[in-house]
């Protein structure tokens, strides 16, 4: 039913980590620029928009932020050095493959001497929490403003940046306990003043325009520095240098492949229980992405109008169906 219309698509892509830029960091210049392509061009995934952590994230090695001596409320001491061996590197490189690459960012955690706990990982409820003098709520407008004017020096636009990931959890690793209402103050009160301030061009998002994968790449241990095993599209071997696809590289590489920037969700009525996507094109061309859930083949019936497309598909796949 393309009548019926949802959200427009920005993009498809996944998350840049320090965990995967060190594990990149081992491949030769050889692999990393294929593997590069894999994920970014167009002879590839062709990822379109993509995230990366403000200072430590739960796949970051370690806890760290920018602003590590504490009361530092000028952000005089602030630094993104850190960023420079890992991750930087690694999110160049992704822009060497798509220059056209939409990049969002978002922290785990504020600098520790920020939150009433003191600290940057959580599991002190009920004071994993920002804390909320005006001093403060300044300092951290501060070092958002910091932060993209800092990434900016390096080459790298960010586009947008989400206030807090999960600002409901409080966990082993980097996180922060952030109400809305709270969230609502510090952006009206602090940080879009800031941006206004400074010139700042990055929006402040929230929504669900896009679908970015979790830790594209993680090394062979698959584990955070919090001892906390995860999937990734692609891992890599730091001592012997292989590297392997993963198959949700391969579900990710069909998504983005056939849902692009542009493209508005439409409705479509499903008769059976396989999860599915529909999408148009600027052009109008209907795109239809069926997940074949099922071990064996299975036959799908797409009809749009009077047109009538069967495909068959097999079995734990994807299959994309496309109208002109």
């Amino acid at each position: 039913q393309p009548e019926i219309t949802f959200q427009t698509i920005e993009g498809i892509g996944g998350a840049f980590n320090e965990i995967g830029g060190e594990a990149l960091a081992a491949t030769s210049k050889e692999d990393k620029n294929a593997l590069m392509k894999q994920l970014f061009s167009d002879e590839g995934a062709g990822f379109t928009f993509c995230r990366t952590a403000i200072g430590a994230s739960d796949f970051g090695i370690d806890a760290y932020s920018y602003s590590m001596v504490a009361d530092d409320y000028a952000q005089k001491h602030f630094s993104i050095e850190r960023d420079k061996k890992y991750v930087l590197p690694y999110i160049k490189s992704a822009f060497a493959g798509n220059p056209d690459l939409i990049l969002f960012a978002s922290p785990w955690s504020l600098p520790g001497w920020m939150k009433e706990s003191g600290e940057m990982v959580g599991l002190k409820e009920p004071n994993n929490n920002l804390k909320q003098d005006s001093k403060t709520l300044k300092a951290y407008a501060k070092y958002f403003v910091k932060y993209i004017q800092a990434y900016e020096n390096e080459g790298v636009r960010i586009d947008r940046i989400c206030i807090q990931n999960e600002n409901d959890a409080n966990t082993k690793y980097p996180s922060c306990t952030f109400p809305a209402k709270e969230m609502v103050k510090f952006a009206n009160n602090y940080l879009i003043p800031a941006f206004n301030k400074n010139d700042i061009q990055t929006k402040v998002y929230a929504g669900s325009t896009t679908f970015t994968y979790w830790n594209m790449i993680l090394n062979e241990t698959t584990e955070s520095g919090w001892d906390w095993p995860q999937n990734s599209l692609i891992n890599i071997h730091r001592k012997t240098g292989e590297i392997t696809y993963n198959p949700d590289y391969n579900a990710m590489y069909i998504l983005s492949k056939f849902i692009k920037p542009g493209d508005v969700r439409i409705a479509c009525v499903q008769r059976g229980k396989e999860p599915l996507i529909s999408v148009k094109s600027p052009n109008g061309t209907i795109k239809v992405l069926i997940q074949n859930t099922n071990a064996n083949d299975k036959t799908f019936e797409v009809v749009m109008g009077d047109k009538n497309v069967k495909s068959k598909s097999p079995g734990k796949s994807i299959t994309a169906v496309v109208l002109n």
